[in-house]
């Protein structure tokens, strides 16, 4: 059982460069806009708090691109 990650403050001291994700761009490519999709209420309120736990412990962070 402490070999598995439970929750996100679990994984607290995860290395970035170990373990990340980026989105390859295109110099000089416009972004493309899609479409608002939208989602059940309470589906949306279950999505927000998940974000909002993966902000708290630095797990995910704010893209600062277009």
């Amino acid at each position: 059982m402490d070999v598995f990650a439970w929750s996100y403050k679990d994984m607290s001291g995860l290395d970035p460069n170990i373990a990340s994700h980026k989105i390859p761009l295109y110099p000089g490519v416009e972004p493309k806009k899609q479409k608002l999709r939208r989602m059940r209420s309470d589906l949306s309120l279950k999505v927000k708090e998940e974000v909002t736990k993966q902000l708290e412990f630095s797990f995910i962070e704010v893209s600062r691109h277009t």
